[in-house]
């Protein structure tokens, strides 16, 4: 189910519910029943929603006729015009200027969506994940689970390599910002607001980093953020 929020009303309701919905594929109008919708996000004035059980990436712009936009509804990372590529998962996504860049963990993969095509910038699928710097066509990941722009870069959360790792926009090179000793200590969900970039482990661990742009440290040196019990005073750690 999908609940939406009215905030001037103050009330929610039901969007999308378990029921088969009438949706396009081009012209051709087909009912289908959506399964798991797992991410949304807003880019170039639309309003999509990835549905993880269908495979399928809907633009709910016009809500009496939603548009299907990527997929076809077989897991995969086959670039394609509209929907002729696949998809297999989009956990985490961020657009800058027009382009919506996204982690699939399933298949650790770094890819874009430009509102028309898919597109596969890094990782081949399940069985050719690792670990390994350099281009963006050379990089291996191993599960991301979460990517943020912060200053003139993207951030990644590389889950099961345990590290945090930057995609350098300006040359398209991925680096290593920092590792973790543990899997319990690594980021799963990573963001930023107002410079700031926060990190948050599985075991409810917040860091976060205020670092002017201009400065580029290696190891990042994050803080912890005091909004748990168990929390006594500030550390400042670098993993």
């Amino acid at each position: 189910r999908i609940i939406r929020a009215d905030l001037l009303e103050k009330n929610t309701k039901e969007w999308i519910g378990p029921e088969s919905i009438d949706v396009y594929k081009g012209t051709d109008k087909i009912k289908i029943k959506l399964a798991e919708p797992s991410h949304l996000f807003f880019a170039g004035g639309h309003h999509y929603i990835f549905f993880r059980g269908n495979k399928l990436l809907i633009d709910f712009t016009d809500t009496d006729k939603p548009l299907i936009v990527a997929g076809n509804g077989a897991a995969g990372i086959e670039d394609g015009f509209a929907a002729t590529g696949t998809m297999a998962a989009m956990s985490s996504s961020e657009t800058l200027f027009g382009v919506t860049w996204f982690t699939d963990e399933q298949y650790a993969a770094i890819r874009t969506f430009d509102g028309i095509k898919l597109t596969t910038l890094s990782g081949k699928g399940s069985f050719e994940s690792g670990y390994r710097d350099g281009t963006l066509k050379q990089s291996l990941f191993q599960r991301p689970t979460s990517l943020t722009a912060w200053g003139n870069d993207l951030y990644i959360a590389d889950y099961y390599n345990k590290s945090l790792r930057r995609i350098m926009l300006r040359d398209s090179m991925v680096v290593k910002v920092m590792d973790y000793p543990k899997l319990s200590e690594t980021p799963y969900k990573i963001c930023s607001s107002n410079k700031t970039l926060y990190t948050i482990n599985k075991r409810g661990d917040i860091f976060y980093s205020s670092i002017p742009d201009s400065i580029v440290l290696n190891p990042l040196i994050l803080k912890r953020l005091h909004l748990l019990p168990h929390f006594q005073n500030e550390q400042t750690t670098s993993p």
